[in-house]
């Protein structure tokens, strides 16, 4: 059984729980989809892809575009508190891998240098 602290009984959409990337930035970095901006809009989407975009503390820019939610994940992304994106194995719901099975996944992080606008996001997930 797979569970998040939100499934626990924690508020503010804290479903994280699965494959977690944490960056690095000297302020709050900007998180977006192809249809959605913001932490509070796409915490919790399962679009097929989410980009963040920010600086590093020593001032160079970048984004990270990811891709590869399965079937019930969902994005944990934080951008306030730390910048980090999650594939979120339990968002709302644990997730239970029965006896003698796995789970597998395959995601793809693309790490680019610079601030990149949704449309060339988009492309890197082609």
């Amino acid at each position: 059984m797979l569970g998040s602290p939100a499934t626990n009984g924690r508020p503010g959409g804290a479903g994280y729980g699965g494959f977690f990337w944490r960056a690095v930035a000297a302020e709050p970095p900007e998180v977006f989809t192809a249809a959605r901006h913001g932490e509070e809009a796409v915490n919790g989407c399962a679009d097929p892809w989410v980009a963040m975009t920010g600086r590093a503390p020593e001032g160079g820019a970048y984004t990270l575009v990811f891709s590869g939610l399965g079937p019930g994940d969902r994005w944990f992304v934080r951008t306030t508190m730390y910048p980090g994106v999650c594939v979120a194995f339990a968002f709302e719901e644990t997730a239970t891998i029965r006896a003698n099975t796995s789970r597998h996944g395959h995601y793809r992080v693309v790490v680019a240098d610079g601030q990149l606008d949704r449309h060339t996001a988009a492309a890197l997930t082609r």
